[in-house]
Order: structure tokens, then sequence, then C-alpha cells
């Protein structure tokens, strides 16, 4: 949800103006994941989007630059792949991964990007993923904006 507002919008809305807001995103099929269960409990989740529905996204700075370089702005962006602390360290956060990816590919497909941080030698979980998980699933950085690297792949 974070994503599909600006900053500015997102910070005013209170907790439940965000969870309606969110609710006419997923009614309207704006809002995509997937979400990892365990029994009837919410685990985990990844988050993605198609890019024209992410404004803060295309708000980025550096990402139009880039596009304005000439490469391609990606049809698809994964913008969380969280797990709650007592599951980490079972290979769940590579499940959403795959799950975000496979969803994708029903959706359509197209060039597919994430934005994890890249902080070398950093071993705390982040929710956006790491550049080994997802260079595993066959994307390549192809720039790095600060303390992020922008990784794609063509599904």
């Amino acid at each position: 949800m974070f994503h599909q507002v600006s900053s500015s919008q997102f910070q005013k809305l209170d907790r439940d103006e965000r969870r309606s807001l969110h609710q006419e995103c997923v009614t309207q099929g704006l809002s995509t994941g997937a979400i990892l269960y365990q029994d009837s409990k919410a685990i985990g989740w990844a988050q993605f989007g198609k890019t024209a529905n992410l404004e803060q996204i295309l708000r980025t700075r550096k990402l139009k630059a880039w596009v304005e370089e000439g490469n391609q702005l990606p049809d698809w962006f994964i913008t969380c792949l969280f797990v709650e602390k007592a599951y980490r360290k079972q290979g769940l956060q590579k499940y959403a991964l795959k799950s975000a990816l496979k969803a994708i590919e029903m959706y359509g497909g197209g060039l597919t990007a994430g934005m994890p941080f890249d902080f070398p030698g950093d071993s705390r979980p982040a929710y956006n993923g790491s550049i080994n998980l997802f260079e595993r699933e066959g994307f390549w950085v192809a720039a790095h904006f600060g303390h992020n690297a922008l990784l794609l792949k063509e599904i």
C-alpha cells in the first residue's frame, strides 16, 4: 500500500483509512501480493505491483534519471518480501519471491524489478530481500541507486 500513494498522502491517512484504501485497491485489482500462511496465521508476504500503479516508485528521482538515459522502465516491481521473525531462516523469503514471480507470470509477465538494500557486510534481514536472493532467482543488477540496487528479470 505504501508505494501506491504519495508519501505525504500516506502520512495523512490513519490506520483505518489506510486499511480502507488498501481494500479498495485490492477490490479494483490494483494491489497485488502473495501471502504465506501457517495454518490460518499469516507469517509472511510478497508485495508486488504494476509499476504504473506504484506512485512512490514512479517518483524516485534516480529511477527517473535512469529511464531518461534510455533504460526500460520495468513493468512490475516487487516492493516487499517479509517473513515474521519466528519463521525466518527457513527459506520462506525465497518462497515468497518465487510465489510473486509465478503470480506475475500468470498476470502476463514482463520486465520485473526488485530494489533490495545494498549494505555490504550487513546480514540483517531486509523487508525488500537481498541482492543475493534476487540473483539466485535469475535477476541481474542493472543499476545502483544509493543504498538500493535495481535488479531486473524478464518474466
